[in-house]
C-alpha cells in the first residue's frame, strides 16, 4: 500500500510541475513545444540522477525510487503528449518539423539521461 501512496503523491507533484510548464513557457509560434522539450529534459535528468544513486547507494529504501522515478518522473514527463504533437505536425503536412522535434527530444532526453548519470558517478 505504501508503493501506490507515495506513487500517487509523486505524479500528483509531477502533474503540477509539468502543468505550471505549459503555462511559463510560451507555445505560440514556437518551432517546436518547448514545455514539453522542457520537462522531458528535466524527467530524465532525475531519472539518471536518481538511478545512478541508487546504484551507488543500495542502501536507501526502495519506496523512495517509486516516489522519484514511478510517481514524480512518470507525472512530470509526457510522452503521450510529444507523441500527440508529433501526429499533429504530420497531420498539418510538416513532415520536417515532426521530425526535427522528434531528433531533439530523443537527443536531448538522451543527452539529460548521460549527464544525470556523470553527475552523480563525478559526486558520490
Amino acid at each position: 500500500m505504501t508503493n501506490f501512496l507515495v506513487v500517487f503523491l509523486g505524479g500528483g507533484f509531477g502533474a503540477m510541475l509539468r502543468y505550471l510548464f505549459s503555462i511559463l513557457i510560451p507555445k505560440d509560434n514556437a518551432y517546436i513545444p518547448y514545455h514539453t522539450l522542457a520537462v522531458n529534459f528535466l524527467g530524465c535528468f532525475i531519472a539518471g540522477v536518481v538511478v545512478t544513486y541508487f546504484v551507488l547507494k543500495s542502501d536507501i529504501n526502495p519506496v523512495y525510487k517509486s516516489l522519484i522515478i514511478t510517481g514524480f518522473c512518470g507525472g512530470l514527463t509526457t510522452f503521450s503528449t510529444f507523441s500527440l504533437e508529433v501526429v499533429e505536425f504530420l497531420q498539418q503536412g510538416d513532415f520536417t518539423k515532426a521530425v526535427v522535434y522528434i531528433l531533439i527530444s530523443l537527443s536531448i532526453c538522451l543527452i539529460s539521461v548521460i549527464l544525470g548519470v556523470l553527475l552523480v558517478k563525478k559526486y558520490v
